[in-house]
């Protein structure tokens, strides 16, 4: 938000200029009587002679005027985001470069700073790491300009390289905050913030040689006998879906991110510093801990937690090992040198509509969109989509329901429905007879359905929905039946697919466990009753008739028990 209301990602000019302020608790004591202005923001002390940790934070927040309309105040439009997110990515910031404790709620600095002891860890926070939970941490003067530099710097990076920053920056952060109660999750945390700029930033493109040697081994002998160009396809086909070498991605980012100044003015008065040959050891080691965390919740290796924390390195049968200490210091620097060798901007045109907070992008309904859509290639099962929610409220008895006007979809489908490709065919033939059964006299809609007919008779998800609406059994063997609502479950999230409503969906399963019923196939309508409910959990009814057929077998009518009638007597 910080980069947004900054103005920088504006296309057209400001329309309002608010003057927010906001208050985080941290330990750092800036210097008394003097606001430290930053590109985004300025800090205050609130108090220093009783040693206040509220610091006040102000900012000046740019509103686009996205309409053009500058003198003049539209519904709708947004005014003010308020300073929430916008001090809570300051404080990120702050807490992340000042290496100290910075946080927009008090009760979380006061938590932290406290010699409260932690219920998993069994440590206080600023046993684990040094400096950053101290009481107080006075920022000299060059502190000062090298966090102005810094935050020029972060405010002026484009916009992709923003997010992925803040979003590792404020990974470190919590990583941090979360030495209180959970030291796995902490180094977690802390590593992740690293491996989120790997996987993004390190230029990496996998090849064959990276691959997991027990599987290209036997995709190799699989390939044997195959020519050079179809094996090399098969091998990139592979290689775009699969994550290869996380580990050594994350280890040469890192190390080609660490500057000399590491080894050499930050190291000084640390204790037991890592040395330049332990260290690709040392991140393969911090990488397992990882991995081992998020897949088995394991433990970190007892020396990592047991006593004093002041060393940024121990040895574990003879190998290299970050403690919490270490890795904060060096996932830091590895930071904020990637953020000082990237480019920067003056002003970035961008679409950030989707990345203001407090706005959600939801479906929208039907109604507004099944009129306006053209058939083309691909929008079939949208359009099959829409019209089948408006039938499932008509279903329903939803008051005032209205089926969308899809007459110039059904004219052109009259025109040119051989022009279509095969898979749409199926579901635009589909849409004609649902729609047109509203009104069957409005077009030549039978002879239209007869010369196609062999189309919506083959077994496919357009056709099983078409026969269970039109409460007709399709002309297939029970098994083909089976096979092809099964099929339809598989394949309904595609893109060029749709997704039926989930009551329909029910519906039509409960009409093939209707024709396995008489076939006195019990075991068959059980396991189908059993996907019907769970497919429709929030339905009762449905949960109910399952109960009832297991005590007493009996004719299962689908549109009785998904949509009843509904009682209106008084």
């Amino acid at each position: 938000m910080l980069q947004i209301c900054s103005g920088k990602l504006f296309s057209k000019g400001v329309k309002y200029r608010n003057n927010l302020k906001g208050v985080i608790y941290t330990n750092l004591r800036i210097t008394r009587d003097k606001r430290l202005d930053t590109a985004v923001g300025s800090l205050w002390m609130t108090n220093n002679a009783n040693y206040s940790n509220a610091i006040l934070f102000e900012f000046e927040e740019l509103i686009e005027d996205i309409h053009g309309e500058p003198n003049k105040k539209l519904s709708g439009e947004m005014i003010s985001h308020g300073i929430d997110n916008l001090i809570l990515d300051f404080s990120s910031i702050l807490s992340f470069f000042m290496n100290c404790t910075a946080s927009p709620s008090h009760s979380i600095t006061e938590r932290l700073l406290s010699d409260q002891i932690g219920v998993s860890t069994h440590k206080i926070p600023k046993q684990v790491i040094n400096r950053v939970f101290d009481q107080a941490i006075y920022c000299q003067e060059n502190d000062e300009e090298l966090f102005k530099a810094f935050v020029k710097q972060l405010i002026g990076l484009k916009r992709k390289t923003f997010l992925a920053v803040m979003r590792a920056i404020q990974t470190y952060v919590t990583g941090m905050q979360r030495v209180a109660d959970d030291l796995e999750l902490s180094y977690t945390l802390i590593v992740a913030s690293l491996e989120s700029l790997a996987q993004n930033f390190d230029g990496y493109k996998s090849t064959w040689d990276h691959y997991d040697s027990k599987k290209k081994k036997a995709i190799d002998e699989a390939l044997c006998d195959a020519d050079e160009e179809v094996s090399n396809k098969v091998k990139n086909a592979v290689l775009e879906g699969e994550h290869t070498a996380l580990g050594s991605r994350f280890r040469r980012f890192t190390i080609e991110n660490i500057a000399p100044s590491y080894f050499r003015e930050e190291a000084k008065s640390v204790k037991s510093p890592i040395s330049r040959f332990d260290l690709d050891v040392a991140l393969k080691n911090a990488y397992l801990a990882r991995s081992k965390y998020v897949h088995q919740l394991n433990k970190l290796p007892k020396r990592l937690t047991f006593g004093g924390f002041s060393n940024e390195t121990c040895f574990i049968d003879n190998k290299a090992w970050f403690t919490l200490q270490g890795l904060s210091r060096l996932a830091r620097h590895v930071i904020i040198q990637f953020i000082m060798k990237q480019d920067t901007v003056e002003n970035e045109p961008y679409d950030y509509t989707d990345e203001q907070p407090n706005k959600i992008t939801l479906p929208m309904s039907p109604v507004y969109f099944l009129h306006l859509i053209n058939l083309s290639d691909g929008m079939a099962g949208k359009i099959f989509e829409g019209l089948l929610l408006q039938f499932e409220q008509g279903l329903m008895r939803t008051p005032n329901i209205e089926i969308s006007n899809l007459s110039h979809i059904i004219e052109h489908l009259q025109k040119g429905f051989n022009n279509l490709n095969k898979k749409d065919r199926e579901i635009y033939l589909a849409i004609f007879i649902m729609y047109t059964s509203i009104d069957p006299e409005s077009v030549n809609r039978e002879d239209f359905i007869h010369k196609y007919s062999s189309i919506i008779e083959k077994p496919s998800s357009a056709s099983l929905v078409i026969h269970c609406l039109c409460i007709m059994s399709p002309n297939w063997s029970l098994s083909t039946h089976y096979e092809c609502l099964l099929n339809y479950f598989k394949e309904r999230d595609h893109k060029t697919n749709f997704r039926a409503p989930k009551s329909i969906e029910s519906l039509i399963i409960l009409q093939l466990a209707e024709l396995y019923r008489q076939s006195n196939d019990n075991a068959k309508v059980l396991q189908l009753l059993e996907m019907a409910v769970e497919n429709y959990p929030d339905y009762e009814n449905l949960q109910q008739f399952e109960i009832n057929y297991k005590a007493e077998a009996c004719k299962i009518n689908n549109f009785e028990i998904l949509f009843p009638e509904k009682d209106n007597t008084p």
